[in-house]
């Protein structure tokens, strides 16, 4: 890649959907947006999927993020109540920490 260049976004790294959000490209340099050359291309991505295959069936991650500063539902999870109670509380848990985080526990 050349020295100006974001890099890959390894959250649209991994092999589920590659390339199909609208957003995605598959430039390099041309946005933050850059999937890669292929789906798990690169070693952080596949170190996060043998880490999830080795230790089969995780139940639940978290996974933070600062850009955006906001929750975003996974790809499995589609509009029906049991996933609308999971993000109630996960945005529950997210404020508490807030919360706690500006010293208003």
């Amino acid at each position: 890649h050349q020295e100006f260049c974001i890099g890959v976004d390894l959250n649209r790294n991994f092999p589920y959907q590659w390339a199909k959000e609208k957003k995605a490209t598959k430039l390099p340099c041309e946005t933050e947006n850059y999937v890669g050359p292929s789906a798990g291309s690169e070693r952080e991505t596949r170190a996060i999927m043998a880490y999830f295959t080795k230790h089969h069936p995780i139940m639940a991650a978290v996974d933070f993020h600062s850009y955006h500063q906001a929750i975003i539902k996974p790809w499995g999870c589609r509009e029906t109540i049991k996933c609308e109670q999971d993000l109630t509380m996960l945005n529950e848990g997210a404020e508490a920490i807030q919360r706690g985080m500006l010293g208003k526990v």
